[in-house]
Parts: C-alpha cells; sequence; structure tokens
C-alpha cells in the first residue's frame, strides 16, 4: 500500500514538472546554460569584466661575484681531523659494500 502511494507521488510530480512551461527564467540551471555562452561570445574588454591588471616592471639585475673559498686555511686541527677520520670511515664503507666476505655484523656508525 505505501509502495503504491509513493509511486502515485512520484508519477504527480513528473506530470506537474512536465506540465510546468520550460521558460528559462522558471529553471535556474536552464538559465545559467543560456546566459553563460551568450556572456562568453560577448566582446568585452577586461575592465569590463572586473579584470585590472597592474603594469609589470622588469629592472636588469647582475649576479653576485662567485664566493672564492680557501678551505685549507679555514679549518682548525680538529675541522682536519674530522675531516680524515670521515673520509677514512667512508672509503670503509666503500670496500665492505663491495666486499661480502667482510660483513660481520650491522655498517658501522
Amino acid at each position: 500500500m505505501r509502495f503504491a502511494a509513493l509511486v502515485a507521488a512520484a508519477c504527480a510530480g513528473v506530470l506537474v514538472a512536465l506540465a510546468l512551461p520550460s521558460r528559462s527564467d522558471l529553471n535556474p540551471f536552464r538559465m545559467v546554460f543560456h546566459f553563460e555562452p551568450r556572456r562568453m561570445q560577448a566582446p568585452l574588454t577586461p575592465e569590463q569584466t572586473g579584470f585590472h591588471g597592474s603594469p609589470v616592471v622588469l629592472t636588469p639585475s647582475t649576479l653576485p661575484p662567485p664566493l672564492k673559498l680557501d678551505l685549507g686555511q679555514s679549518l682548525d686541527p680538529q675541522g682536519e681531523y674530522e675531516l680524515q677520520r670521515n673520509n677514512r670511515r667512508m672509503q670503509d664503507m666503500r670496500v665492505d659494500m663491495r666486499d661480502p666476505s667482510r660483513w660481520t655484523g650491522p655498517p658501522p656508525n
């Protein structure tokens, strides 16, 4: 019984929708779809559409001179020691990676 009432109400809604005139002012979706193409095809300037651009000024720029670093004079003895120690460590790790027979456990930290 409820199903029959639901079907009858749906059919009545469809008949009412078909009976209404299909004017664009009654259907907002149709109004948008008919208005937008006309608005896009109208020859409007950017100012008329609301776009106001600002002038772009480009100024030439120059690159700064490259930095010249002399790391040999800037490192203290402790820094040189740490660099040599890290270099040895990386060389040892490279040798260990190439020779699986030396793999005894996790890699050194």
